[in-house]
Formats: structure tokens, C-alpha cells, sequence
């Protein structure tokens, strides 16, 4: 009988210890702080290096993306010409060492990546080669264009201590 009761206590015993391990877990879980906070994009723009656009250019270029104005009927012509190389389908219209031009047919809009160097003057040899296309100053701005940068082009701009506008030159 000392046996059996010897048992139990043991049984007890680990189902007790269990209970606490498992309430310290819990406890532990939800008192570890997270690191998976997201910096608020209000406040990291307003601070140099962290953030390389410019405060207000992203607001900005989202108005204009937003309320975009018709195209011209010979600016609409050469969209159409891009869009046929690609089929009418999202796909790459241009690419160099500096920057990517790509359709992309669910936002009706061209995204263009800057990979390095100066965003401002990758900003410049993308207008002037849309504008090589025969698309006018209007028309680069109303297409619509945006720019956006790679990690390569955003350290740059933290080095450097510039910041970036993503709006076209001259929109």
C-alpha cells in the first residue's frame, strides 16, 4: 500500500511541476517584448539617414498617381507601343545598369527601379529615354510614372545625407 501511495504522490507531483512549467512559459511568452514593431513612417521621415525620401514627396507623387490626367492622343500611342512589345501583359519595357522599367497592368502604371549611384540623375536618363520614345514632358508625368529605389540606391542616399522625391523631373 506505501507503494501505491508512494505513486500517486510522484504522479501528483509531476502533474503539479507540469502546471507551473507551463504557466512560467505562458507568463514568459507574453511578457517578452516583440521585435517585430514597425517604425511609424510619419516620424522616420522627418529623420536624416533613416529614411531617404523627401517629408511630403510620397504624398505628393501618391496625388498625382491617384488623379491621373488623360494622356495625349500621341502620348497614348506610344504607351500602346510599349504595351504591345509586352503583349499587353505586365513585363519589362527597358532596362540599364542604372534602372528598370516595368509595366505593371493591374495598377496601369510603370515602376521603375533605380539600382545605384545618384537616384537624380537615374531620375533624368529614364525621363530623357521615355522622352527618346517620343512621349512629351506631359506625358512621362501623366503615364503614370513612379520611381522607387533599391536597398543599393537608398544606402547611397543615407551615405551621402540626401534625401529622394519620387515624382519624375519636371511633373
Amino acid at each position: 500500500m506505501n507503494t501505491l501511495f508512494a505513486s500517486k504522490k510522484i504522479v501528483i507531483l509531476i502533474i503539479v511541476l507540469a502546471i507551473i512549467f507551463f504557466i512560467l512559459l505562458v507568463v514568459a511568452l507574453f511578457l517578452t517584448p516583440s521585435n517585430k514593431s514597425q517604425p511609424n513612417p510619419t516620424t522616420t521621415a522627418l529623420i536624416p539617414g533613416i529614411n531617404p525620401y523627401k517629408p511630403g514627396a510620397a504624398s505628393k507623387d501618391f496625388e498625382r498617381l491617384n488623379n491621373p490626367q488623360p494622356l495625349s492622343e500621341p502620348d497614348a500611342q506610344i504607351k500602346q507601343k510599349f504595351l504591345n512589345t509586352l503583349g499587353n501583359k505586365s513585363g519589362q519595357v527597358h532596362q540599364t545598369d542604372k534602372y528598370d522599367i516595368q509595366y505593371v497592368k493591374a495598377a496601369d502604371q510603370f515602376m521603375i527601379e533605380i539600382f545605384q549611384g545618384d537616384p537624380e540623375i537615374a531620375k533624368k536618363e529614364t525621363v530623357d529615354w521615355l522622352k527618346s520614345q517620343g512621349l512629351s514632358q506631359a506625358g512621362v508625368c501623366n503615364l503614370p510614372v513612379m520611381f522607387f529605389l533599391s536597398q543599393d540606391a537608398s544606402t547611397y542616399l543615407k551615405t551621402n545625407n540626401k534625401q529622394f522625391d519620387p515624382t519624375p523631373p519636371g511633373c
